[in-house]
């Protein structure tokens, strides 16, 4: 370790007694392709971006990443196309105005093509057997011993067993927006919950993306899962819980989401890996299905 620190001081030591400028090279990237696709299986549409971008960190910039001209951005089922999703406004916005006749538990293929790039596909397949979740009264189930009996919400989730999944909670609160109406509002989920599995007390850590919290049943495969949200879990009183069965490739991307907050986009702007389930391109091509909770008292 001395060693260690000698030569870095040996180094700086050079580095600032020289006179001439050291220029720093940085690889080039190749710009590429991005794709996010999301299906949701409940409402049968689809929301989707298509951008050009060289770094992560540039993603979902509308300016920078908007292509020369439109892609063919098309869906496949068993070989044939299903979908021909449309550019919104030369955008990096895409839409099909038909529901799209999802399947469950049927594979799903994706295909994008520009002049600028080469063609990108990804296989996926839609959520087989949602699970639904239940919100427990307080009064009917007792909490783990040690914890304080001060709770804003109990859900329990009945995973199935033999398979795998995944799922995505957020919580929201009813707003009137500008027209007078009514809206779903998201709020934040910031922790302060207790987690049983098959009712005993876990350590289990979810991955946070956002204001939401995402589960893979890995360790729990099977079993039944408890969350009491203590007082202060939430920004806000929840009025929803916003339940998602999501598939293996959103996950994955939520997961590469959460570990990537802690990069550091400026040491030595190191090119950062990105998860992705597309051939010659880069992207999610994804499914969920999604179920609003009331919450009464």
């Amino acid at each position: 370790m001395i060693r260690l620190i000698f030569s870095f001081l040996l180094f700086f030591i050079l580095l600032s007694a020289c006179t001439e400028d050291i220029p720093i090279i940085l690889p080039e990237q190749e710009e590429q392709l991005g794709a996010y696709i999301f299906i949701d299986q409940t409402a049968d549409t689809a929301s989707i971006i298509i951008e050009r971008t060289l770094r992560f960190e540039e993603t979902l910039n509308e300016t920078k990443a908007r292509l020369e001209g439109s892609a063919a951005v098309e869906l496949y089922k068993d070989n044939e196309k299903i979908a021909n999703f449309e550019q919104q406004n030369a955008s990096i916005f895409y839409s099909y105005a038909n529901p799209l006749g999802i399947q469950a538990g049927e594979s799903y293929d994706i295909q994008i093509k520009h002049p600028d790039f080469e063609i990108m596909m990804a296989s996926e397949s839609a959520i087989k057997k949602p699970v639904s979740p239940v919100i427990i009264d307080r009064d009917s189930i007792t909490p783990p011993v040690g914890i304080i009996d001060s709770f804003d919400l109990i859900l329990k989730i009945e995973d199935q067993a033999n398979t795998r999944n995944y799922y995505q909670i957020g919580a929201a609160i009813e707003t009137l927006n500008q027209g007078g109406e009514q809206d779903i509002e998201q709020i934040a989920i910031l922790g302060n919950y207790v987690i049983t599995i098959d009712g005993l007390v876990t350590d289990l850590q979810f991955i946070i993306v956002g204001d939401d919290i995402f589960l893979s049943d890995e360790t729990f495969n099977g079993k039944e899962v408890v969350i009491f949200f203590q007082t202060g879990s939430f920004s806000f009183t929840p009025e929803y819980i916003i339940f998602r069965n999501i598939s293996e490739s959103f996950y994955n991307f939520m997961r590469f989401l959460n570990n990537d907050l802690d990069v550091d986009y400026v040491a030595f702007l190191e090119t950062i890996p990105v998860y992705s389930n597309f051939d010659m391109g880069f992207g999610v091509f994804a499914f969920f299905t999604e179920e609003r909770l009331m919450l009464t008292e």
